[in-house]
């Protein structure tokens, strides 16, 4: 202790003794289990907006179709479904998918705390901006991806097929593999 004239300071070692395998074993148990906590809380959030997240995640889509057709978005009715339980579980998988997005920061933390005793002094201060631009591009991505790359994606693929003389009967499964993919592809691109 290092005694301050108004109120004692403690000031710890330079280096903590380092810890045990059991001990890092108990601290990742920790983190994952307050990393699985926020992404269930996030999923009933992303849930409970699910119908509003399909309609933005089929908006690229629909706007292509609308450009290629000369039809009002509204009036176009291109999903199906052969089985009951597509619809079901498609949402909760775009949910999921909308709640990791969600819960990213907490995650990212979590997993910074783990692993940043583990650094060097250097390596810490490199961190943050690490973290920060490599953000920063890959919102980027998605940004452009959602708002452009998906577009141009549908356009092409929407012509091929009419070009086949196939009409639209597209499943919500198959349409956010696409999507998904895309997206997540270019964000890290």
């Amino acid at each position: 202790k290092i005694e301050n004239r108004k109120s004692p300071v403690t000031v710890p070692p330079a280096q903590s003794s380092p810890m045990t395998f059991w001990d890092h074993l108990q601290e990742l148990r920790v983190r994952l289990v307050r990393i699985i906590i926020t992404v269930a809380l996030a999923f009933g959030v992303t849930y409970f907006f699910r119908f509003k997240l399909w309609y933005w995640v089929q908006l690229p889509f629909l706007r292509a179709m609308a450009k290629q057709l000369g039809t009002p978005i509204g009036e176009l009715q291109p999903w199906a479904f052969t089985s009951l339980t597509e619809p079901f579980f498609s949402l909760m998988r775009l949910s999921f998918w909308a709640a990791g997005f969600l819960a990213a920061p907490f995650v990212f933390y979590q997993i910074w705390a783990f692993i940043r005793p583990g650094l060097y002094e250097k390596e810490r201060r490199l961190a943050l901006p690490f973290v920060f631009f490599t953000s920063a591009c890959f919102i980027g991505g998605v940004a452009f991806a959602y708002r452009f790359a998906f577009q141009i994606l549908g356009d092409i693929l929407f012509q091929e097929a009419q070009a086949a003389h196939l009409r639209a009967n597209l499943h919500i499964d198959g349409y956010l593999d696409i999507f998904l993919s895309t997206v997540l592809i270019t964000g890290v691109m």
